[in-house]
């Protein structure tokens, strides 16, 4: 796993790291269920080929953390799962896609308006879960 294993590897040797597809394809968004057809016109709708990566138990969990502290904050949840990727200190740069301006949008308000440690480390203990 890169987050247990190769990131922190990465960290320790000085070597810089990019990773890409930070809200994990619109999976992280909150946009699609268990047991639901992909909504049309979404990344998964079109190209279906790696949803096995995210479509689990174990997401799904996530994905309900991470709704429950959307609503618990007031922060959307791509702009919480934004942040957290780009205040992870393993992570030395991210891959934004964006197609529309309000995807950009998120990005950059996830980097000026930084989550605190605190809820940070919340959202870390749901991995660990």
């Amino acid at each position: 796993r890169a987050q247990s294993d190769l990131l922190p590897y990465c960290q320790k040797n000085e070597i810089a790291t990019m990773t890409y597809s930070p809200l994990a394809a619109g999976f992280l968004t909150g946009k699609y269920a268990v047991g639901q057809e992909f909504p049309k016109g979404t990344r998964f709708d079109i190209s279906p080929a790696h949803a096995d990566l995210y479509f689990n138990e174990q997401n799904f969990s996530i994905i309900q953390n991470l709704r429950d502290f959307s609503h618990e904050t007031d922060i959307s949840m791509p702009r919480l799962a934004m942040s957290w990727v780009l205040q992870r200190p393993d992570v030395s740069s991210v891959l934004v896609g964006a197609r529309t301006t309000a995807h950009l949008d998120n990005a950059i308000q996830a980097i000026k308006q930084p989550l605190n440690d605190n809820l940070i480390q919340r959202m870390n203990s749901w991995l660990r879960a």
